[in-house]
């Protein structure tokens, strides 16, 4: 999925909008639509304005995320629960519920050393999102002080 400013600048593309008109209708300049083009990050502010110049509108919606089922014929055993090998399944293809789940039970570090060692397994952009998940993550575990009780390597 693309992200929103390459959806905007797609958008002004197709409707052969430059960065000049869009810069007058948005009140973003023009240096700062082309900073934005470059680098794909703005501020929500910057994007409601360039959307709005564009006769769009930015919504935030619920969406329902998949739980994570701990009652599956793979967790038949509860003792088998955090095997290496379970652990390295539940890895390799993880949503950011998984990983933080993951955490709490095998701790962050085991978490990470196990990450590192499937790598290969999985595919090269689903590891690097997996891995941004996981250090924020970490970031956000240990800016709560939460990772050293919950890390139990």
């Amino acid at each position: 999925m693309k992200s929103i400013v390459n959806q905007i600048f797609d958008i002004a593309k197709i409707e052969n909008k430059s960065l000049k008109t869009i810069s007058e209708a948005s009140g973003v300049s023009v240096e700062s639509l082309s900073r934005v083009k470059k680098r794909g990050r703005m501020t929500t502010d910057s994007i409601e304005k360039i959307a709005c110049a564009l006769g769009y509108e930015v919504q935030l919606r619920k969406v329902t995320l998949p739980r994570l089922c701990t009652s599956g014929s793979a967790w038949s055993s509860p003792s088998s629960r955090n095997e290496p090998r379970m652990l390295a399944a539940r890895l390799s293809n993880s949503s950011f519920q998984d990983l933080v789940e993951l955490c709490l039970i095998n701790g962050v570090s085991n978490v990470e050393s196990t990450m590192d060692k499937i790598k290969s397994e999985i595919p090269k952009k689903r590891y690097e999102l997996q891995r941004s998940m996981l250090n924020n993550i970490k970031h956000a575990l240990g800016s709560s002080r939460l990772i050293s009780h919950w890390d139990k390597s």
